[in-house]
């Protein structure tokens, strides 16, 4: 009995040998099967997501103590130049700057601007690498667009 315990444990520690050396052989020839423009496709990909859904979640975002949205506040001042909860439009403007710059990591550059008339400009530092949101639009006429530089 003792040689063939013995030759079990062998055949256990070679196919654990060959597990290792299989793992280690995926380890190392995945960064060669992988290139660096499919990490980069992925990663605009990924930044095209995220400037989608930063502008629709601030569109939809409710002011407080209001009944009114961020959509309506500047579909509001765009139309009738006076939001309805807010003050004015410039307190619009500031508290759209306000919740862009908590969603966004610290040191993320970004614009916001509307369509065709620049109405509303959003905007912090400057970028050559625009990866640009799709068009939402606040009312009929009037789109709403955001960039983040990545």
């Amino acid at each position: 009995m003792g040689k063939k315990d013995c030759k079990g444990q062998i055949d256990a520690i070679g196919l654990a040998v060959i597990v290792i050396i299989i793992a280690m052989a995926v380890i190392f020839t995945l960064p060669f099967l992988t290139s660096s423009k499919d990490i980069q496709s992925l990663n605009e990909q990924y930044t095209s997501l995220k400037a989608d859904s930063t502008i629709a979640v601030l569109l939809s975002t409710t002011i407080e103590n209001c009944t009114s949205n961020i959509k309506q506040e500047l579909s509001s001042c765009l139309t009738q130049n006076k939001p309805i909860c807010l003050s004015d439009c410039s307190e619009v403007t500031k508290l759209t700057t306000q919740l862009i710059e908590l969603s966004l990591p610290k040191n993320s550059y970004y614009s916001l601007s509307t369509q065709p008339e620049t109405e509303i400009s959003v905007s912090k530092g400057t970028c050559q690498n625009k990866i640009t949101s799709s068009r939402h639009f606040i009312n009929q006429e009037t789109s709403i667009l955001f960039v983040i530089c990545a």
